[in-house]
Order: structure tokens, then sequence, then C-alpha cells
């Protein structure tokens, strides 16, 4: 009989770097969250102001908590663990753990016993797994002449901005190709305007496997094509642009700076989408549209009108459910 327990008990934060042991108020909590909780850092990382939290991604942090079962055939299953960790149980490994989007879940047959069990996440210095990245691939660069490459997934985690990551980029000193994966597109402008201080740092365009585009499109910089995307011909893309899975654009599209297609969303031809527009999940625009700057259509949405911008819209046919 299969039971449910949830690890949100007894837990603990250590740094590992000075020693310093935090408690947690509630879990599921974040390592920035607890610093602000005890006064270690101040309240800037909410607007982006990450100046007096860089020094966490310089150290090693681990959480401690525990849980208890009734025998040794346990699955753990961790939301939400969107670092590069490794797990542990009774001071044994039970697996790591490098992903930013998909549920952990470890086998914990071996290590886990009947009865109370002490578990462990270890968060390695955020600094030193950059660090490692780029010298593994070292012999990769400098076989095809390719440049160093960082990729900034997703917001509030360990690679981006809360914990100084991009402190850690606007130091370098020889050139690095950089490539923004965020989906909110005033979130993605944030982290570029703050990156383009450096002039080392480099946007090229990242086009991945099996996308179709003409030869006569013409992008700007930074922009993103996912797999099975296809963007016919005359196109224009604007600066950071993100198409994401089996997204499309017909002929003669004008797309601008910093607009997000979700997966599977479909623009017939003649279409001119504004800046910082959010396309959700499957949204159909029908030939000759034009779609206002600052725009979300809601998953699904069919747009058949031009719309202003500055809003929400969403349903079949879309219409507008919020002003910005």
């Amino acid at each position: 009989m299969k039971k449910k327990t949830k690890c949100l008990e007894e837990w603990k934060l250590l740094d590992e770097t000075t020693g310093e042991v935090f408690s947690i108020p509630s879990m599921p909590m974040q390592v920035h969250e607890i610093l602000a909780f005890h006064g270690k850092i101040g309240d800037g990382w909410k607007w982006g102001k990450t100046a007096d939290c860089a020094w966490v991604n310089a150290h090693d942090w681990r959480y401690e908590g525990s849980f208890s079962c009734e025998g040794p055939d346990v699955l753990l299953q961790c939301e939400g663990l969107d670092t590069v960790c490794e797990i542990q149980v009774n001071g044994k490994q039970a697996g790591t753990w490098k992903d930013c989007y998909l549920p952990a879940v470890f086998d914990l047959k071996g290590v886990a016993k009947p009865g109370k069990n002490l578990l462990t996440i270890r968060l390695p210095s955020m600094n030193q797994v950059m660090k490692e990245m780029e010298e593994h691939h070292q012999e990769e660069i400098q076989k095809d002449g390719l440049k160093p490459a960082v990729f900034l997934r997703k917001t509030f985690h360990d690679f981006t901005t809360y914990l100084g990551n991009d402190d850690y980029l606007l130091g370098k000193t020889e050139d690095t190709n950089v490539f923004i994966c965020v989906g909110p597109p005033l979130l993605r402008k944030k982290i570029a305007d703050r990156l383009m201080q450096n002039p080392n740092l480099h946007f090229p365009n990242l086009i991945l496997s099996n996308t179709r585009i003409c030869e006569d499109v013409q992008m700007g910089k930074g922009c993103m094509i996912s797999m099975d995307a296809a963007i016919s011909t005359n196109v224009t893309l604007g600066d950071f642009v993100f198409l994401n899975l089996r997204s499309s654009i017909s002929h003669d599209g004008r797309i601008g700076d910093f607009v997000t297609l979700s997966p599977d969303v479909t623009l017939a031809g003649n279409v001119t989408v504004g800046n910082f527009c959010e396309l959700g999940l499957g949204t159909k625009i029908i030939q000759g549209i034009w779609i206002g700057g600052h725009t979300v259509t809601g998953a699904g949405s069919v747009v058949v009108q031009d719309i202003a911008g500055n809003c929400t819209i969403m349903g079949v046919p879309a219409k507008e459910r919020d002003r910005r």
C-alpha cells in the first residue's frame, strides 16, 4: 500500500562555507528568502537589485530535514528543485540533480530505513559550477573555434539574478556568448539590459535542430528558435525573440523586440506583433492582423481583429479581458 508523506518539518539551512546555521520558519523556502528572513541580505532581490547578495553565489549551502517511513522502499519527489544539487539520505548519496523544469524523483532503496531518516540537499557554489562547466567544454570550444556560452534559464533560482550570477557574467573579461532563455519578455529585457553593460558579452541567435527557416528571414540579436519551429519567407524578427516548440510564422510577418511565442503558436501571413508581447500556448492569429505592444494572449486564443496593445486577450474569438 502506497503512503504519501510531506517532508516539511525540522528543516534548517547551513552555510558550509562559514558554518552558520539558519532556522527555516516554513517550507518550501529558498535560500535568499531564508537569508532575508534572518537579516543577512536586504529585500533588494525582490526588485532585481542583487549587489548585497552576490556573495551567496560563491558559498556552498546545505538544507537538512527529516522524514519517517515504514519500510526501505521509498520514492522521494522534490518539486521546485531548480538547481544543481546532491541529495543525501542518512549520509549516503541518493542522487544528483541539474534540471530547471522537471520534478526530481529519487529511489531511496538502500539508503532509507524504517523510522526517522535524515535528508540533506547540498547546493554547491554556482560560481564554481559555472567555472567547471566552462573548463569541461574547453576542448570542444578550442577544437571547433566556438566561444564559451552561458545559458540563463528561468527566473528566480540559483542560475539567475537574485543570487548574483549576472554579476559573474558582468565580470567576464574574455569574449563570451550568452543565451537568455527566460520566457517573460520584460524580465528578459531586464537581464539583457544589465548584461549588455559588458562589451565582452555577445548575444548570437540560437537555432535548435529540426527548425525550418527561409533564407530571407531577418533576425536581430539574442533570438532563440526552438525545435520544430517554422519561419516562412520575408519575415523580420526583432531582438531577443523567443519562438518555442512548434511555433510558426507565415510569410511577411513582423515581430518586435522581446516577443515570446509559446509552444504551438501559429501566425498567418502578414501578421505584425509589437514589442514585449507574450502569445500563450496554442494561440492562432489570422492573416493581416496587427497586435500592439505589451499584449498577452490566453492559451488557445484565436485572434481575428487588430489589438491596440497593453492588454490581455483570450477566447475564441479573442476578446479583451484586462487593460494594462
